[in-house]
């Protein structure tokens, strides 16, 4: 989920062993490889490398989730329950957060717009249905201005 402050998308730390690790940043160095020389050979490998890791990580994560269901099917593991569930709290309160530091209104639909593109969208053509002419503005200054000498 992501922070209103922070754009970086916090990592699922639980999927990171050390054999999926191993693959991700491989892929990631091979893909700031392509960007530095932009071959088509480079990017060929950097795509085996996206699928060979997506590979791992999709044997991975069920793996992962039988083992916490059968961890939670036992009677003294009732601690790893309250805390997934503080943890999905917390996420939600994230976008909760979000909404109303951003948003404080629905848009024309109705709903509530979670994205933070449409978020600034809507201020924008918030800002702009503002009547000006109720202040009293100076009228724009066109051409070259004159230093102003004191």
């Amino acid at each position: 989920m992501t922070n209103p402050v922070r754009r970086k998308i916090k990592k699922q730390a639980w999927l990171w062993t050390n054999e999926v690790g191993e693959y991700v940043l491989g892929k990631k160095r091979l893909y700031h490889g392509f960007l530095r020389d932009k071959t088509a050979d480079d990017w060929r490998i950097y795509q085996e490398a996206k699928a060979a890791a997506k590979k791992v990580v999709d044997v991975a994560k069920p793996a992962h989730y039988d083992d916490l269901k059968k961890k939670l099917e036992t009677r003294d593991d009732k601690r790893r329950l309250y805390r997934l569930a503080k943890a999905h709290h917390g996420q939600t309160e994230d976008i909760k957060k979000f909404s109303l530091m951003f948003l404080m209104k629905n848009d024309e639909s109705g709903h509530v717009p979670t994205n933070r593109k449409r978020a600034m969208k809507r201020w924008h053509e918030y800002f702009e249905r503002i009547p000006t002419s109720a202040y009293n503005l100076c009228p724009p200054a066109h051409g070259h201005m004159q230093n102003i000498i004191v």
